[in-house]
């Protein structure tokens, strides 16, 4: 995976730099051995005349295998900003992860309800059921898949 880092109004220190490298070593259970993987950080002041409150900001941007991640948050130090960051994408990371495999599960559902002769709710959503035409008579149905009502 490949990092940019960009700094507004703000000196990167060792210490900070190492911080971000740890965190964003999180990243790589979701990325995987992807090479075209680019995680753009932004780290910075939002004013420079602030002394106080949630001055600091870190934006991260995660781009690869055809999706884009993107999370800003604001706090009173720069690694809190890190944190709540680096949290905030592992739960979008997270949601998506979930989200593939509830598709995928889907998708073999209705294969294996067309190799048995039913055919698969078409509308998720709203739970709606086309009913298809089934041989045996002990079937009681159940959603997604449902007896013949003929």
């Amino acid at each position: 995976m490949e990092v940019k880092i960009k700094k507004t109004n703000v000196e990167l220190t060792p210490d900070v730099a190492a911080y971000l490298d740890k965190k964003l070593q999180a990243f790589e259970k979701f990325i995987g051995d992807d090479p075209t993987a680019i995680c753009e950080v932004e780290l910075g002041k939002t004013t420079k005349h602030h002394q106080t409150g949630n001055i600091f900001f870190a934006e991260i941007t995660l781009t690869g295998a055809g999706s884009q991640f993107r999370v800003v948050s604001e706090e009173g130090t720069l690694m809190a900003a890190i944190d709540k960051a680096k949290d905030a994408l592992l739960l979008e990371l997270g949601k998506s992860k979930k989200r593939m495999l509830t598709l995928s599960r889907h998708a073999g559902a209705a294969v294996k309800a067309m190799q048995r002769g039913l055919e698969f709710a078409t509308d998720l959503p709203r739970r709606s059921v086309k009913f298809a035409r089934w041989g045996k008579d002990e079937f009681r149905g159940y959603w997604p898949f449902r007896k013949d009502s003929e």
